[in-house]
C-alpha cells in the first residue's frame, strides 16, 4: 500500500488528501472432508484508500500512477465541489421559484 500512496503523492496528490477508507481482514478457508468444518489456511487483507484530486486535469495521470504501483481496484469516482453550499442554496431557490409558479 505504501507504494501506491507514494505513487499518488508523486502524481501530485498531497498526503493530507489521502486517507484509509476501508480496511478488511478475512480468513481464507479450505473445505475439509465431508461433514468436517472448513479450516483456515491463510488470511486476506484489503486496504482501500480515498484520494482527493484537486487538479481535475491530472486525474488520468493519478489513476495511471496508482495502477502502475499495484492498485488492483479502482472505483467510486466522484466529482464534487470543496464547498457546495453556494450551489445548494442556488438549487433550493430555483426549486422554490419553480414550485411557486
Amino acid at each position: 500500500m505504501q507504494a501506491i500512496v507514494d505513487a499518488l503523492v508523486g502524481a501530485g496528490v498531497t498526503e493530507e488528501d489521502i486517507q484509509t477508507s476501508q480496511l478488511r481482514l478475512g480468513a481464507i478457508r479450505r473445505r475439509s472432508e465431508r461433514g468436517a468444518p472448513s479450516r483456515i489456511v491463510g488470511w486476506q487483507v484489503r486496504n482501500r484508500v480515498t484520494a482527493t484530486i484537486r487538479d481535475i486535469g491530472s486525474t488520468g495521470d493519478v489513476v495511471d500512477a496508482a495502477i502502475e504501483a499495484g492498485a488492483t481496484d479502482l472505483g467510486a469516482i466522484a466529482f464534487r465541489k470543496d464547498d457546495p453550499s453556494e450551489a445548494e442554496a442556488e438549487a433550493r431557490m430555483a426549486a422554490v421559484t419553480q414550485a411557486a409558479s
